[in-house]
């Protein structure tokens, strides 16, 4: 009877150190699937589960990263866009007075 409540009590703490750090990892990849990519799983394990909180800060960085890149990219677009509405105005304005 003791080695059965013993094995319990052991299976018991064996899925709530998985549990816990899979709960973190999903309502972090909730907070990231609505746009927030700052957040943090906060699951410091240096096994399995570990491992795929350490990918998915990775994988928060190289998205956080290309979206930078993209909104820099988009500035600068529109930024040329600007310039040449401004030059085409120009050369419009220069040839309605010719």
């Amino acid at each position: 009877l003791g080695l059965i409540v013993l094995g319990i009590a052991c299976a018991a703490l064996i899925a709530r150190s998985v549990a816990r750090p899979l709960r973190r990892l999903a309502a972090a990849a909730r907070e990231v699937s609505r746009g927030n990519l700052e957040c943090r799983a906060d699951v410091h394990s240096r096994d399995e589960m570990g491992a795929l909180a350490d990918a998915f800060e990775d994988m928060t960085r190289q998205l956080r990263a290309s979206n930078k890149k993209l909104r820099e990219q988009s500035a600068a677009l529109e930024q040329q866009v600007v310039e040449r509405t401004a030059e085409l105005e120009l050369a419009r304005d220069a040839a309605a007075l010719a």
